[in-house]
């Protein structure tokens, strides 16, 4: 949203445009039905869809919200071809235009660092927003860890982002029971403008998410010259 408000600033009333988000389903389908009468452009971005292997929830019926913005927009970017086929399949076929627009990162704050590499420890990075269904990411990642270790090969690991207070309780439960407490650090929250000496304090970039739509984490972490170790599966 930062991005697009250099190109487009908010107009709380006046506005010509809306931009909808597929994770942020807040317009009912009286309010979309308003805009279109008033012949207000929707631009929908669509991302992710749900499905029981991550949500606990009625998928079905949070799905049948999200498919109000993506049937009404006059034009949707997808995020990958994944979530073009994820979208299709869960929320119906659409008839209108749209097109796959990858995430994009500005490679101009976003470079590799000029500091030269010391040699020691490898040091893996996880980032992200983790609640309780994005635990086992971080589990696969500290089990990960401990099989590397355990096979002679000197890592660590840093885990920053977001974290459910429940979740980090058990993560740190699981670290100790690893015995990898000196090998495992993790830090709170950071920034758009912290997050290149977050990448640039790392070695690798680790993403386990399963059937991830394809997050500018990714991208961020590449155009900072870090190789990105992930699942593969999802957009």
């Amino acid at each position: 949203m930062r991005r697009l408000h250099e190109h487009f600033p908010e107009a709380g009333w006046r506005f010509n445009l809306v931009y909808t988000l597929s994770s942020a389903s807040y317009l009912s389908a009286a309010d979309l039905a308003r805009l279109r009468r008033r012949g207000t452009p929707i631009v929908h971005n669509q991302n992710g869809t749900f499905y029981p292997a991550w949500f606990d929830g009625d998928w079905r019926a949070e799905n049948r919200r999200m498919a109000r913005a993506f049937h009404a927009a006059d034009r949707v970017f997808f995020q990958s071809e994944y979530c073009r086929h994820a979208a299709h399949k869960h929320l119906g076929e659409r008839n209108g235009p749209g097109e796959v627009l990858y995430n994009a990162v500005d490679t101009a704050r976003f470079t590799p660092s000029d500091a030269p590499r010391f040699e020691g420890p490898i040091r893996f990075l996880v980032t992200g927003r983790f609640g309780r269904h994005h635990q086992y990411r971080l589990e696969v990642a500290v089990s990960g860890l401990r099989v590397a270790r355990d096979a002679g090969l000197d890592a660590y690991l840093t885990l920053a982002g977001q974290f459910d207070s429940e979740m980090l309780v058990e993560i740190r439960q699981q670290i100790d029971r690893l015995e990898l407490q000196e090998f495992v650090k993790i830090t709170g929250s950071f920034s758009q403008a912290d997050a290149p000496n977050v990448y640039g304090a790392a070695d690798i970039f680790l993403l386990t998410t399963h059937q991830d739509a394809c997050p500018n984490a990714v991208l961020e972490a590449m155009a900072c010259g870090l190789p990105v170790l992930h699942s593969s599966n999802g957009g």
